[in-house]
């Protein structure tokens, strides 16, 4: 066909086909459907996560706290001596260590708990010699000494439990051995008596809040080897809180559960195309691949690709020789190019359809060697 032939019929179906519009899907470079697959699938892939996040529902009660302190009331006894008339001296006092009999104490241990419970305690009191150096950065001798035997308590659905045990620390015995360790050794240290409550607590496995827990709770600390000495108990009556996590029952949200599988699927299938993609990326292309690809990316915004052939039998066919003869046709007409893969990397259509006329360029890789 000539190309007047052509022009005329091109302007004889540019009004028809002006307003008339084709659909079909819009041609992607394999780039763009690189991104697009690659954005979706960590779209759905995070959406799968979060919604994965909130599949198990823990159902009961909130955490609550129970605290416990040790306390001592002691009176400090003496021995025979020239200046003091009283037996003892209560506590608070400063005291020559010389002086010292020995210590009397009632030692309290106060548990309390936010919600009623059932516990069972196991305790004894101990006391513990320290030697360390000077700095307190390390012990040089550290030695136990239980004052009480083992023993049991239980609290019965209740909030409190008070233990009370009374004590008698022989202060000269524990005193001496500090002075010898120091006098045999020739160091400078410092020495005490710390004691405190070796507490084990215990629930039903089954309780609500349960606790299974043992730890010291110390009440009071005596130095050694000093000549005068003061006996600080304030860090004995500070409080330890601590915070129960009640056993939750665990359910699962079906919900929850469907749209996080949905998203999965979704996520794999996008996984899926975007590894067949990239597989084709980094194929090496042939010379029909490379300026086809060069077409749809110089004209993307004219080109339209399609999955489903049109039936040509239906048509007249007015075929072109070259693709910008294709372009002239669209730029009268208006419409997009449309662009059909016959047989990939080797054969492929670009056409144009206004009513009973479709204007048609085939590119084969055989033409590209020919005209080579």
């Amino acid at each position: 066909m000539s190309e007047e032939t052509t022009r005329k019929t091109i302007q004889s179906n540019k009004t028809r086909c002006h307003n008339k519009q084709v659909k079909t899907k819009l041609h992607l470079c394999l780039n763009g459907k690189i991104l697009i697959s690659a954005v979706l699938f960590v779209l759905f892939f995070a959406l799968t996560i979060i919604f994965a996040i909130n599949i198990v529902e823990k159902n009961g009660p909130e955490p609550i706290n129970y605290n416990e302190r040790g306390v001592i009331d002691y009176k400090v006894f003496l021995k025979e001596n020239d200046f003091y008339s009283e037996e003892f001296l209560p506590k608070g006092k400063s005291y020559v260590a010389s002086l010292i009999s020995y210590i009397d104490a009632d030692v309290n241990y106060i548990f309390r708990i936010d919600e009623k419970s059932s516990v069972d305690f196991e305790y004894k009191i101990i006391s513990e010699l320290v030697i360390e150096n000077p700095k307190g950065t390390s012990r040089y001798f550290e030695k136990k000494y239980d004052l009480t035997e083992t023993k049991e308590k239980k609290l019965k659905n209740g909030y409190e439990m008070v233990i009370n045990d009374h004590i008698k620390v022989d202060y000269n015995e524990y005193n001496q051995l500090a002075n010898k360790f120091r006098s045999v050794y020739g160091i400078e240290s410092n020495s005490y008596l710390k004691i405190y409550v070796s507490m084990t607590k215990k629930t039903d496995e089954n309780a609500t809040y349960p606790i299974n827990e043992s730890n010291n709770i110390e009440v009071v600390k005596i130095p050694l080897s000093e000549r005068a000495i003061e006996i600080n108990i304030n860090s004995s009556e500070s409080t330890i809180t601590k915070e129960i996590v009640p056993t939750k029952e665990i359910n699962y949200n079906i919900k929850i559960l469907a749209i996080t599988i949905l998203f999965f699927i979704f996520s794999f299938y996008f996984l899926i195309k975007l590894s067949i993609y990239i597989i084709q990326s980094i194929r090496k292309t042939n010379k029909y691949d490379k300026y086809i690809n060069k077409i749809l990316r110089d004209y993307d915004r004219l080109i339209v690709e399609i999955n489903t052939n049109i039936n040509f039998n239906e048509y007249n066919i007015i075929k072109v020789k070259k693709f910008s003869e294709l372009l002239d046709v669209r730029d009268n007409l208006k419409l997009p190019i449309n662009y059909y893969v016959i047989e990939p990397h080797k054969k492929g259509l670009f056409y144009i359809k206004c009513n009973e006329d479709v204007y048609m360029l085939i590119i084969s890789d055989n033409d590209l060697d020919k005209r080579n």
